[in-house]
């Protein structure tokens, strides 16, 4: 909840900033006679949809050769769930950071979970590199996931 409280009001300081660019750049006349909320809006639905079309992109693109090796990591992971979804977060040169989430049973009902996932790219072939719990009750890890995943 806090990691999308702080995801908001960073979409809004990064909208207000490109609206000002944007405003700045207009001519004076065009300036006077347009409103700048409706641009506001806009550069703040960019600047909080990008990170996660750049996600959905990377995990349609690159995710099914990676599946095998985040459900292998998975099972060494800390946390006692099923895997529920995985999305590749960046790729850089043949290393690739995934969020992986999975539903775990609690005391007072279910607790989603998330990790971090690191993997190489060897001979062609994904494989798993290390892993970070970030998101867990019983395992008291409770760190913010970005862009902000449920």
């Amino acid at each position: 909840m806090i990691g999308s409280i702080f995801y908001a009001v960073g979409t809004f300081v990064v909208g207000f900033i490109l609206t000002t660019i944007f405003v700045a750049l207009r001519p004076l006349k065009t300036t006077a006679e347009r409103k700048t909320w409706p641009i506001l809006l806009l550069m703040m639905v960019l600047a909080g949809g990008t990170p996660f079309a750049f996600v959905e992109y990377n995990t349609k693109e690159y995710g099914p050769a990676m599946k095998a090796a985040v459900k292998g990591e998975w099972n060494f992971v800390d946390i006692d769930a099923d895997l529920d979804y995985f999305k590749v977060l960046y790729i850089k040169n043949n290393r690739a950071k995934v969020l992986v989430a999975g539903t775990e049973e609690a005391a007072w009902g279910r607790d989603r979970c998330f990790a971090h996932v690191d993997l190489i790219k060897v001979n062609g072939k994904w494989e798993s590199e290390d892993h970070a719990v970030i998101n867990s009750l019983r395992v008291n890890q409770d760190q913010i996931v970005f862009p902000p995943y449920y």
